[in-house]
């Protein structure tokens, strides 16, 4: 009679320690009744052995010969498994070996997944659940973060869609003196290996303002890629006869903008938003300002007359003369 092993081969093998159980559905290769599972227990050649030359090391254990140990024939339907084979076992059953002991479980079940009354006992399969655990957190945890920062991104894009200005001509010409403020230009990213780079500081913001008009007042930013990251310029113009100026430029990274539009436009419109964001932050105008002020000369301090004197003040020709008595 030929038998077929096609299957789940259950169990587990233990090198270190030199013990393996091994489950294995046996059945008739004709495909008639009579399936049973057969157990095969075995521990290598020098477990229980008297060492002479100490612990034998990782490469012998590695070539060792395994022996047979234990073999038994659990039948379907069938209580009470056959012992084919079976030796005193020199090692203590492994928490992982398939129990044998019958159960509510199904047998094909019971052959393929180790007892739970002997892994609750042992040391290392509590520790692997501790680290299967804070594994599954941590998945789960960044997961968790993953879709989070997605949203926020999604949201912000809409919100960008949302406030995108036109480029109108004298939008842009707002747009380059913002930019030159905040000297931009020196901190463009270098030329390509193409030879590709943005000419202008203009060119690198890729021609993406956003912000928003209300009458004669214009609140706008704009994102350059630089040498050290990104950057918003952050600038506010009003109108001046028929033209518009500067009122305030600000540089600030490109997530505070964000966190700080998000959470504004949770109690505010959009425009409010970035107007507050705006008045918050120092302008880069009134230092700018304060650079190009002239100094003003320090001023002597006045001379002190001697007696007999008159201040200059008092004589027409402005020098002091004694008086005479």
């Amino acid at each position: 009679m030929c038998v077929s092993t096609r299957g789940i081969v259950g169990g587990y093998v233990d090198l270190v320690e030199g013990s393996a159980v091994l489950t294995i559905p046996v059945a008739r290769s004709d495909g008639s009744t009579g399936r049973c599972i057969a157990r095969v227990e075995a521990e290598a050649e020098w477990v229980g052995a008297v060492p002479v030359d100490g612990e034998p090391g990782q490469e012998a254990k590695m070539r060792a010969r395994w022996l047979l140990r234990h073999m038994e024939l659990e039948a379907d339907g069938d209580r009470d498994a056959l012992v084919l084979y079976s030796l005193p076992a020199a090692l203590v059953p492994s928490p992982w070996t398939p129990s044998r002991e019958p159960s509510l479980l199904p047998r094909d079940v019971r052959a393929f997944f180790p007892e739970l009354a002997a892994m609750t006992q042992s040391r290392e399969v509590l520790q692997l659940a501790v680290v299967g655990t804070l594994m599954v957190a941590m998945h789960t945890f960044a997961f968790v973060t993953f879709r989070r920062q997605q949203g926020i991104q999604r949201e912000y894009e809409q919100l960008q869609r949302y406030m995108l200005l036109r480029p109108e001509p004298w939008l842009v010409r707002l747009q380059t003196d913002a930019l030159a403020v905040a000297e931009i230009d020196r901190m463009l990213l270098p030329k390509a290996s193409d030879g590709k780079r943005p000419t202008t500081s203009v060119a690198a913001t890729e021609g993406l303002l956003y912000g928003s008009r209300r009458n004669e007042l214009v609140q706008a930013f704009t994102v350059v890629q630089a040498k050290d990251g990104a950057h918003a310029v952050l600038f506010e113009a009003s109108k001046a006869g028929s033209g518009w100026q500067l009122e305030h430029v600000s540089l600030t990274r490109p997530h505070t903008l964000q966190e700080g539009l998000l959470e504004a436009i949770k109690v505010q419109t959009a425009a409010e938003a970035l107007a507050q964001m705006i008045h918050t932050m120092p302008s880069l105008l009134r230092h700018q300002l304060a650079a190009e002020r002239p100094s003003q000369p320090p001023q002597s301090p006045p001379r002190k007359l001697r007696p007999g004197m008159m201040s200059p003040s008092h004589r027409p020709d402005g020098v002091a003369k004694p008086q005479k008595r």
